[in-house]
């Protein structure tokens, strides 16, 4: 069997504290009304062999939006990494950036349908209610060939632990009470939808990373409901703009955040 998910793993980057957007209770998760699942295979181009960033983010788009993105699209978004965001096929980048480059893309190109991203740990009260509402989280994991072989020989993992050699994203969903993954190898993975029950005693396990991220349609009722925590007009407006991290809006920020903000504003298209 091909070890698809063991090549080019270094490209990736673990994700940080200092993600562009934190969760928030105050938000409320709508029920998705999409269950089709669209499947796409990420060393089926050269440019994106090492993007599985990409592909846990296309796929948890589609499974909200029904949208299906194309190869040319996907090779836009490429561009677009390696133009505002610091990505060159050689070198890895963040999860949190390669997130907001994909959501970046997609607002663009869809604004009157624009979407807003959040990071949420996993098996807290928001990440269940997210997936019994059929939402599909983006996941990583730090992969090994027990693990692959482990999710292909009968699609289920068994074991509750696994060497932590690598890494890889991908998309989770839950179904009939099972949680699934979907993975980016469509067509070349026997199974590329497995079912992964041992996600919580995994994670506990430092194989799966703490937490996840949920894509939500941003309308103007999400935006009211997160402007209501900030004060001034201005703040609003960086919100707005997508340069600041608005959760507990009334905390001063530390040194390394006015710099994330700072390069944001700088590198702003």
């Amino acid at each position: 069997m091909e070890n698809f998910e063991l090549f080019n793993t270094w490209l990736i980057d673990e994700v940080s504290d200092n993600d562009y957007l934190f969760w928030s209770d105050n938000i409320t998760i709508n029920q998705n009304t999409n269950k089709d699942k669209y499947w796409y295979n990420q060393s089926a181009q050269t440019r994106t062999r090492n993007a599985c960033v990409i592909y846990w983010n296309c796929g948890v788009i589609s499974d909200l939006t029904w949208y299906k993105f194309s190869e040319a699209e996907i090779l836009e978004i490429v561009d677009l990494a390696e133009k505002s965001y610091g990505w060159s096929e050689s070198w890895w980048m963040a999860f949190a950036r390669w997130t907001d480059c994909v959501r970046t893309w997609w607002n663009k190109k869809f604004p009157d349908n624009q979407l807003i991203t959040f990071r949420i740990d996993i098996w807290s009260e928001k990440f269940n209610e997210a997936l019994d509402k059929w939402h599909s989280l983006t996941v990583w994991y730090k992969t090994s060939r027990d693990y692959l072989l482990d999710s292909q020989e009968d699609w289920e993992i068994q074991w509750e632990d696994f060497k932590k050699n690598w890494w890889h994203l991908v998309r989770l969903y839950k179904k009939w009470n099972n949680f699934r993954i979907i993975d980016n190898y469509d067509w070349k993975k026997i199974y590329n939808d497995y079912i992964n029950n041992k996600i919580e005693k995994l994670q506990k396990n430092w194989v799966y990373f703490i937490s996840a991220y949920l894509y939500l349609y941003n309308n103007d009722y999400m935006s009211e409901q997160i402007k209501e925590n900030i004060d001034l007009e201005w703040a609003k407006i960086m919100f707005e703009k997508w340069f600041w991290n608005w959760l507990n809006a009334r905390e001063p920020m530390s040194r390394q955040e006015v710099m994330q903000v700072l390069y944001k504003i700088l590198n702003k298209d």
